[in-house]
């Protein structure tokens, strides 16, 4: 049988990772617990919890990607709309222009109508005398004829400037009320946009006020989560010694004798208490937890870490570097293909016990490893761990119950 196919795989309840397997040191709420609720109705209550978690993500990323659409949207119009300013710009400028030429051509045309009218009167003040009394005024018959040929000819230039001044104020007229009909269309192509990104907007505003809203639920639903499985903790601790009566199903996770969290290098953990030289790392108690990797390629104070520690100093096992699939729910694959370790379902002192081995990500992510320390005769045995309880990077020690692990079993060196 495959370790895939283990029994006691399920109904497997998600509680430790071994990147995440403790709880986040905030602070937490405690919530009342009556003699009635169990360990298997907190379970029921955190997978609901996670579940109405990722129905709010799902919802958050609908919303978001909806709202980025609307964004994309809302910053297209105000484009078109800086567009289409520009060109109402440009045609109140031209009729502007047009306008000032139309008042400008006017004046010019009253000017030309008064000269003009000079003009004729002086034309008829001349036409009141005889031509022999105009010549007889004149010093010379070429006066005479000067004088009536230039009053023709300013007469003729006059009307002739009038006339086209008058065809030039048409053309005017003309092209002011193209420039205007362009203008009326150009604002009112403005005013739909405007209209048009407004509904966007506010569109865009209560999207985005839903998705925060979700994400106010998830955060609300994330922090009721912390206070589950804190509850979880504290009822796993309560449990009496020798008794494995916690209402659990066969796999199901599961602990008790908890010693608490005792630092990184206390009670007789070994972990390195400075930098091991390995790979010029940050590695050990000296360093933050997840600050570094150790020689197998795990991240400093993790349960990973300390497993893989603990296997090659104090038990003599052959760990070599996990290329990569190091996650502790990746052991039973890695190690028999990399090291030739064995996996199954007996466990051995010395052996490495993993939890969540061949649940989903969206149930456990990184599983957690923990290292056999003793095997009791109740079905239960004793492991040593670190990265497990409200507090990231510490060592601590527990009792498991035998059929909730998958046992990972390396050589001798």
């Amino acid at each position: 049988m495959s370790i895939s196919e283990n029994k006691f795989l399920r109904g497997v309840v998600v509680f430790a990772t071994c990147a995440t397997a403790f709880v986040l040191a905030v602070q937490m709420t405690t919530i009342p617990v009556g003699n009635a609720r169990t360990i298997s109705e907190l379970d029921r209550e955190i997978a609901a919890m996670n579940a109405k978690i990722r129905e709010y993500q799902r919802q958050i990323s609908q919303y978001r990607e909806q709202a980025d659409s609307l964004a994309a949207q809302v910053g297209i119009l105000r484009a078109q709309e800086a567009a289409i300013q520009a060109e109402i710009d440009l045609s109140e400028l031209q009729k502007q222009q047009l306008e000032d030429q139309i008042e400008n051509t006017e004046q010019r045309i009253v000017d030309t109508q008064e000269r003009l009218g000079d003009v004729i009167v002086d034309v008829h003040l001349a036409r009141d005398l005889s031509p022999l009394e105009r010549a007889l005024s004149s010093r010379d018959i070429a006066e005479f004829i000067d004088r009536e040929m230039a009053m023709s000819i300013v007469s003729n230039s006059l009307r002739q400037a009038a006339r086209e001044l008058q065809l030039l104020k048409s053309q005017l007229d003309e092209d002011k009320v193209g420039v205007e009909k362009i203008l009326n269309e150009q604002t009112t192509q403005r005013n739909n946009l405007a209209a048009t990104r407004a509904q966007q907007q506010y569109l865009l505003t209560v999207t985005r006020g839903t998705e925060q809203g979700y994400q106010n639920m998830k955060n609300a639903a994330e922090t009721e989560l912390v206070a589950l499985n804190a509850e979880r903790i504290r009822l796993w601790q309560e449990v009496n010694g020798g008794s494995n009566n916690i209402n659990r199903q066969p796999g199901q996770k599961a602990a008790r004798n908890y010693s608490g969290l005792l630092g990184c290098a206390g009670s007789g953990s070994g972990y390195p208490n400075h930098g091991a030289g390995l790979w010029n790392s940050r590695y050990g108690c000296n360093y933050a937890y997840g600050s570094g990797w150790d020689a197998w390629g795990m991240s400093n104070r993790h349960c990973t870490s300390y497993v893989a520690w603990a296997l090659w100093n104090r038990f003599g096992k052959h760990v070599a570097p996990f290329g990569g699939a190091g996650n502790a729910k990746q052991w039973p694959d890695t190690a028999p293909r990399l090291m030739g370790a064995v996996a199954n379902n007996t466990p051995a002192v010395g052996s490495a016990a993993v939890w969540d081995y061949g649940t989903p990500d969206s149930v456990s992510r990184w599983g957690h490893v923990m290292l056999v320390e003793a095997i009791y005769n109740d079905g239960w045995l004793r492991v040593s761990h670190f990265n497990y309880g409200t507090r990231g990077g510490e060592f601590s020690i527990m009792d498991i119950p035998a059929d909730s692990a998958v046992y990972v079993h390396f050589r001798n060196r």
